[in-house]
């Protein structure tokens, strides 16, 4: 068994605001758009007065889209240090969004060479030769009856040995002739 890559998600931070409260949009109404695994999902309608990057989590959270946001506070020590942070399952999403007649100022902007990002990946595992892949790092289709619980990559080919524990059966086996007899 080797394993040659572990499955993560996807994480995509926003460019920096100045406060939780902050206006993104002039105080106007506006939508998202989220795009999950090539899908679109319902589109996230922000009423006026409801365009801050706390309202923006809130409502992407409250969308169950599978992508979840959380403002965080990064501390860095510059005039904007807020950002939006949202994580998806495995593959990849993307957040588009529509200002309408506001300002669109600041607004939601990703940018790409942003530190905190992550791409999404699946995982890849070789047993006996042949390389698997899968969108999740555990993997129970690949051998029967055992599931793989990948926690790190490998440098070599490493070994598993299989056993069944008996056990269990024995003490019922053993608790079924008692009461019989």
């Amino acid at each position: 068994v080797e394993v040659l890559r572990l499955a993560k998600y996807q994480r995509s931070a926003t460019n920096g605001f100045s406060g939780p409260s902050a206006s993104l949009n002039g105080g106007v109404g506006m939508s998202l758009q989220l795009s999950v695994g090539g899908r679109a999902s319902p589109v996230i309608t922000l009423e006026a007065g409801k365009d801050t990057p706390l309202d923006v989590v809130s409502a992407i959270n409250a969308a169950k889209t599978g992508v979840t946001a959380k403002l965080v506070n990064t501390g860095d020590g510059s005039a904007n240090p807020y950002q939006i942070v949202l994580s998806g399952p495995t593959g990849v999403f993307s957040l588009s969004a529509d200002y309408g007649a506001g300002a669109g100022s600041p607004g939601i902007t990703f940018s790409a060479n942003n530190p905190n990002n992550q791409s999404a990946s699946d995982a890849q595992l070789k047993v006996d030769g042949v390389t698997y892949t899968r969108s999740s790092n555990a993997i129970n289709d690949v051998v029967a009856g055992v599931t793989f619980n990948l926690k790190n990559t490998t440098s070599t080919q490493e070994s598993v040995d299989l056993s069944r524990d008996t056990t269990a059966i024995k003490e019922k086996l053993s608790a079924l002739v008692t009461s019989y007899n």
